[in-house]
């Protein structure tokens, strides 16, 4: 049985079946130039059925179509999968064949209005090792990529993050109301000297709304102090995890889609 994780609009976005692990999110860019609503218009309305087919067929776990916020030309889709072996066995020709749609009553949306680059950028496997999650979906998602050295600092970290900051907080005022992190498999490198992977640790802060990231990022002359974050600092500190890596960028998606809604 599922649960859903978050994202990732989750329920948003990342749905876990914990029994076969470890669970899978394989992250593919595309840009978009043209007609940007008719390419939205098309994931909402076929591909999604497309992909909701796949999950009831057990070829994949979920799918999400998610956009930049700051760059609205460049989505990033997310296929979901229960384990390795699933996404190994992958035949694509399962999910897309010219035979679904005809099976599901479907038609194949006119796509002359606006091109699509698949080359923008590599896709890439991670593995979700934890989240926190409130039952309500996310439509906004802040993906945040690390460089780490340690795995195990890394993922102790994240689950004091999650325990003592998240949860206690989880969709109160503007703070996330999903959460999850997670490791990248292709490629991960550990070793900080060789300076030879980018990243290696990701994790997603899931919001309700826009309004609500923003105002969490806004300004405040005479802020008060977060007793959560407070106590995290001094347990990260006691259990020597709060240093071996660094947050190196940061990107805003808006949820146009996924197979959870």
């Amino acid at each position: 049985m599922r649960k859903i994780l978050f994202l990732f609009v989750l329920i948003s976005s990342f749905a876990i079946n914990a029994q076969d692990g470890p669970y899978l999110v394989r992250t593919h860019e595309i840009r978009v130039e043209g007609n940007v609503a008719d390419f939205i218009d098309a994931q909402k309305t076929f591909y999604k059925k497309i992909a909701e087919d796949a999950v009831e067929r057990e070829k994949w776990a979920g799918w999400a179509c998610f956009q930049s916020v700051t760059d609205p030309n460049n989505f990033v889709f997310m296929h979901h999968f229960n384990s390795p072996e699933q996404l190994e066995n992958l035949n694509p020709m399962d999910i897309w064949s010219n035979e679904i749609p005809k099976r599901l009553g479907l038609w194949l949306p006119d796509s002359s209005t606006y091109t699509v680059d698949g080359t923008y950028a590599s896709q890439h496997v991670y593995q979700i090792a934890g989240n926190i999650l409130s039952g309500n979906p996310s439509n906004y998602f802040y993906v945040n990529l690390f460089k780490a050295s340690n795995a195990s600092k890394f993922a102790g970290n994240n689950e004091l993050w999650g325990k003592e900051v998240i949860k206690p907080q989880l969709g109160k005022g503007n703070n996330p109301n999903n959460w999850a992190y997670g490791f990248r498999l292709t490629n991960p490198n550990w070793n900080q000297d060789e300076g030879m992977v980018t990243y290696n640790g990701i994790t997603f802060d899931g919001y309700e709304s826009l309004s609500s990231i923003l105002h969490s990022a806004a300004y405040e002359a005479e802020a008060k102090p977060n007793k959560y974050q407070q106590s995290f600092n001094k347990k990260a500190a006691e259990m020597e995890v709060a240093d071996g890596f660094n947050e190196i960028h940061r990107t805003l998606y808006r949820v146009i889609d996924d197979t959870w809604r």
